[in-house]
C-alpha cells in the first residue's frame, strides 16, 4: 500500500464529499471524466477532471469501508 501511495499520479483526498460524477457519453455508454466534491469542514466546492480513471471509495456511513 505504501509504495501505491507513493505515484504521482495518484490523488488521496480525505474530508471531502463528493456531490457530483462528471460523465461524458461515449456511444451508448457514459463514461465518468470527473467529480465534483465539497470539503468536509469549509464546505468549499472543487471540480476535478481526470485524464484516465475516476476511482471513488465510500461507505456506508460517510467512511470508507474498503480497507
Amino acid at each position: 500500500m505504501v509504495e501505491v501511495i507513493k505515484h504521482p499520479n495518484l490523488h488521496i483526498l480525505t474530508g471531502v464529499h463528493v456531490t457530483k460524477i462528471l460523465f461524458k457519453n461515449r456511444g451508448d455508454d457514459p463514461v465518468a471524466i470527473g467529480i465534483e466534491f465539497a470539503e468536509s469542514l469549509s464546505c468549499e466546492e472543487f471540480m476535478v477532471l481526470a485524464t484516465n480513471e475516476v476511482i471513488l471509495l465510500g461507505g456506508a456511513i460517510n467512511s470508507c469501508q474498503n480497507w
